[in-house]
């Protein structure tokens, strides 16, 4: 299955044990990873924020790992409505993507844009 993760999945995984970095092992391990270049940047931008200086190793290599590892797809232009319009990267991917995981569903109020559905951590686990 084709997922994209939203940045706050990632941040997760990183910080804390819990169902986020299993869900970053079971995506990187049964998966295939989708980014864009608007997305790396978003995770990249996070990643090395003032908030996380004493992750950054982690953040680095991490990022490293999903720039080998996932697969990288040009964008479309899309406007969903999101009510944060940054997020409207996160539907972008122009290639076919099954889900997409997110901490913030409130950010993505509809349950699927097009054939990609938003499921929070758990309810991807839970499917999985």
């Amino acid at each position: 299955m084709r997922i994209i993760l939203d940045c706050n999945v990632l941040v997760s995984a990183v910080l804390t044990k819990g169902a986020c970095r299993e869900v970053l092992a079971r995506v990187l391990r049964e998966h295939e990873l989708v980014y864009t270049a608007s997305i790396m940047e978003e995770y990249l931008e996070v990643f090395q924020g003032q908030k996380f200086q004493a992750q950054h190793k982690h953040f680095f290599n991490l990022a490293q790992v999903l720039g080998k590892v996932g697969d990288f797809v040009e964008e479309k232009s899309s406007i969903a409505g999101l009510p944060d319009p940054d997020d409207e990267k996160y539907l972008q991917a122009d290639t076919p993507v099954q889900m997409l995981v997110t901490g913030n569903q409130k950010h993505f109020p509809e349950k699927s844009y097009g054939n990609m559905k938003v499921v929070s951590p758990r309810e991807f686990l839970e499917m999985f």
